[in-house]
């Protein structure tokens, strides 16, 4: 049913996006415990994961490069999980939400398929924002697929917050996509749109 909804819509309307945008910054409430002492973490780069098993986390060397920050999970000795933050220049070739120099946007998170329902995303999530923080950005936002339930929920037992809701529709008589985002709360600051 939801496929033929999906079909509809887009035979209707064109190619849409449903995002739920999440946010957490240095100044809210203390980010949780990581939750498992079963799991290792650490910044990593290229050779973790080249070496990885896993042809899921192998494809995920493209998010590297200057402008990121990439963090591992790892489960006896072996990368389950990784996470990509990207910020100011290679940022800036996304830009689905305009960022502030101090802030960063979780571009990319995966977890092994052997390691899912572990909870090594959300103590990814927590690793990776303190990380984050104690390198000296104050804000991060990532964006989740509106129906993606693992990642909901992976943020949410991170301690991050729905802060936005948004709307892309391509519609086939419009030269570029219409744009709706539904904000619960106020950003901090606000940065113009490109």
């Amino acid at each position: 049913m939801k496929g033929a909804i999906k079909r509809f819509v887009r035979a209707m309307l064109g190619d849409y996006c449903l995002y739920q945008i999440y946010s957490i910054s240095a100044e809210d409430n203390p980010i949780p415990d990581a939750g498992s002492n079963r799991f290792e973490f650490r910044s990593m780069g290229r050779a973790e994961i080249d070496s990885s098993t896993d042809p899921l986390i192998r494809e995920q060397a493209g998010y590297l490069g200057t402008g990121t920050a990439a963090f591992g999970c790892f489960l006896d000795g072996a990368l389950v999980a990784t996470c990509h933050y990207w910020y100011g220049e290679r940022y800036a070739t996304r830009n689905f939400l305009p960022l502030a120099p101090n802030e960063a946007k979780l571009v990319q998170i995966i977890t092994a398929r052997n390691a899912r329902r572990q909870g090594a995303a959300s103590a990814l999530i927590v690793h990776s924002t303190k990380e984050m923080f104690r390198r000296g950005f104050d804000a991060l936002y990532a964006r989740v697929w509106h129906s993606n339930r693992p990642s909901l929920r992976a943020f949410e037992r991170a301690g991050w917050q729905r802060v936005c809701f948004v709307i892309e529709v391509s519609l086939f008589w419009r030269r570029g996509p219409v744009r709706i985002e539904i904000w619960k709360r106020t950003r901090s600051r606000d940065v113009p749109r490109p």
